[in-house]
């Protein structure tokens, strides 16, 4: 059985934000993020955090959640370094 993806509203939102140039170096990481998910190292984060894992896209960051039950990856949020641990997904 193969994971499925889902993003939540708060990413999507995030997403159409962002400059466009920025939205493409995203997908295109989210993307192998998708076809190499089994091989991927995943960073867990922690405190307020914690059962999270981060994807580092440059100074990016896309937060995501692993149901391991139901074999589905959330993409909860993505927002700059410098944001993005200020506030919960």
């Amino acid at each position: 059985m193969n994971w499925r993806f889902e993003i939540a509203a708060t990413a999507e939102h995030a997403f159409d934000k962002l400059d466009p140039h920025v939205l493409h170096r995203l997908k295109e990481k989210i993307q192998q993020f998708i076809e190499h998910f089994e091989e991927t190292t995943h960073h867990p984060l922690k405190g307020e955090y914690k059962g999270s894992f981060k994807l580092r896209v440059g100074d990016w960051r896309v937060i995501y959640d692993i149901d391991d039950e139901n074999r589905t990856i959330y993409i909860m949020g993505v927002d700059h370094r410098s944001r993005v641990y200020k506030k919960r997904p």
